[in-house]
């Protein structure tokens, strides 16, 4: 046991180096796309995302749910690295080489990236998409071993789940791993073997099923609102804003090969590692040697000389596919899978591609230092080696540590904002409705000092109606509620539609945060059926006159 807990010591430490700031003080942590607050909403129960916030609701009678969101990212760190773990695992059992290719999982621009904007649910997809790839070359390997490639379709399962477009990055490696896997059958003249490994794989199939049953039955069964989001929301103009990023078509393929060019980096949410002139980039061109080493060495050793061709086909697909319609030929490729595959339209970020760089990127490095371990120099300095290329590794995203550098903290919701939701559930006991203003997704606030998404529905106890409307790109919103589009309507008019005289949404209070534009909202002081409440330092309560009447 003493054994196990100094050898899971290193990891341990690195995930503290990022997370260990954010555990000092109490309170939740904001990311442009990440807000969470004590109350927890289940989404319906055909949203990928339902499982995970039973279980957080659930897991909130015990624990705060400020630290619920601490342990949570700590947790998506973890499954990173362990992810990267059991790549590097089929390939080396050298304890600081593990140690390395999990460190280079983490720490690198795609992770940094989505970290900071709070696409918590991207990263983690990565970290199971990492787990179910490396299981899979280890069925490569012994493709009989049955348990690795159960074990492979539940992460595989998982990483769906929590990420629907890595389907697509699973289509891909599993798509080319089948293949290889059946040349090696045929190439070994174990061609008895084909049946029974067609049966794991279609147990396999299963299992990712049964996973996302739950969302691919509102599919099925036509009540998906991802599916209604995709079919009818999503057009070419999400395309061009959520284009892969770079000053020019060069600077593109530089991003992709760095792993970087998130289209988020120009809305000035976070600190760009880009702004660190005198280091990006550098670390990677040191590390290329020994992945361009792990290449050539692949190709000398028989056993891998066809899973580095896999290897290589699996890159250049996935390259290509980031690149998305920042270049005119690759701008082709992703129209057309847009336009004819299904639901591939869902994966307007095509610089998503880029999870599956990483894990190429890292099959390679391993191997490259699996071969340099040989080598008496760096067996008698193993420790100083370890020790420069773990600093060399972070160095990749030395932003984030410690919280970010310091960009994301702990941060309190406001005494007046527990002080209305009091009120509002006191006197309605939440059987009616809030309506938040201003009618914005993402805003500035005050208190928290920074762009992130509208957090009103994750504090007050009581069903909120708040603005989804993400308002960048040329494109307003992409809501596919009618429901919402009518409340809409009567924000956007100030107040000049039957909304409240019909009130058919049951709303009860209206509140008015003072942040971004709120001041344009105070025709809510005239409105024939709204009443002024109260006034405090961040909100204004409004109450709906007729409300009392129902």
């Amino acid at each position: 046991m003493k054994q196990r807990i100094l050898q899971l010591a290193p990891y341990f430490a690195v995930v503290l180096a990022i997370t260990g700031d954010w555990f000092f003080k109490p309170g939740y942590l904001f990311f442009t796309d990440m807000s969470w607050g004590p109350n927890i909403v289940l989404p319906v129960w055909t949203s990928f995302s339902f499982y995970f916030w039973a279980v957080i609701k659930e897991l909130s009678f015990l624990i705060s749910v400020d630290l619920l969101e601490k342990l949570f990212l700590t947790g998506v760190f973890g499954v990173i690295l362990f992810g990267g773990y059991k790549i590097a695992q089929s390939f080396s059992k050298n304890k600081i080489i593990l140690f390395l290719g999990s460190v280079f999982a983490l720490f690198n621009p795609f992770v940094y990236d989505r970290l900071m904007y709070g696409q918590a649910g991207i990263i983690l997809g990565y970290g199971f998409f990492l787990a179910a790839f490396g299981y899979l070359i280890s069925f490569y390997f012994g493709p009989l071993n049955k348990k690795q490639l159960f074990l492979g379709s539940v992460f595989a399962g998982l990483s769906i789940l929590f990420a629907p477009h890595f389907v697509f990055f699973l289509g891909l490696t599993y798509f080319v791993f089948v293949i290889l896997i059946f040349l090696k059958l045929f190439s070994e003249r174990r061609k008895e073997n084909l049946l029974k490994v067609s049966q794991y794989l279609l147990l396999g199939v299963l299992i990712v099923v049964l996973i996302n049953f739950n969302w691919l039955f509102g599919i099925v069964t036509g009540s998906s609102q991802m599916e209604r989001f995709v079919k009818e929301t999503v057009t070419k103009q999400d395309l061009e804003a959520f284009q892969t990023r770079g000053e020019n078509k060069l600077e593109v393929i530089e991003n992709v090969f760095l792993m970087s060019g998130f289209w988020g980096i120009e809305q000035f949410r976070y600190e760009p590692l880009q702004n660190i002139k005198e280091n990006w980039g550098r670390s990677f061109y040191f590390l290329l040697p020994l992945i361009i080493l792990g290449l050539i060495y692949n190709f000398k050793d028989k056993e891998k000389r066809r899973l580095n061709i896999g290897l290589i086909l699996i890159y250049f697909v996935a390259f290509v596919l980031a690149l998305g319609i920042a270049l005119p030929i690759t701008a082709k490729i992703t129209l057309w899978l847009f336009n004819n595959v299904p639901f591939y339209k869902g994966l307007r970020e095509p610089q998503k591609w880029v999870a599956v760089l990483v894990a190429v990127y890292e099959i390679l490095l391993v191997c490259g230092l699996t071969v340099l371990s040989k080598k008496k120099i760096v067996v008698k300095n193993k420790e100083l080696l370890a020790f420069l290329l773990t600093f060399v590794i972070i160095l990749q995203a030395p932003l984030m540590a410690w919280g970010g550098a310091g960009q994301v903290s702990p941060i309190e919701y406001p005494t007046d904002w527990y002080e209305v939701d009091k009120l509002i559930v006191q006197e309605t006991n939440c059987e009616s409705k809030i309506l938040f203003v201003p009618w914005h997704l993402y805003m500035s606030f005050n208190w928290i000092g920074s762009i992130v998404a509208n957090p009103s529905a994750k504090f007050f106890k009581c069903p909120v109606i708040y603005g989804k409307n993400m308002e960048f790109g040329g494109i307003f919103g992409h809501s596919t509620d009618p429901d919402e589009r009518e409340v809409e309507k009567w924000v956007l008019n100030v107040g000049r539609t039957d909304l409240l005289e019909e009130n058919k949404f049951n709303i009860s209070y209206i509140i008015l945060a003072k942040e971004v534009d709120w001041q344009n909202y105070l025709w809510l002081d005239n409105h024939p059926n709204v009443e002024f409440v109260k006034e405090t330092e961040n909100l204004i309560v409004y109450k709906v006159k007729n409300y009392e009447d129902k």
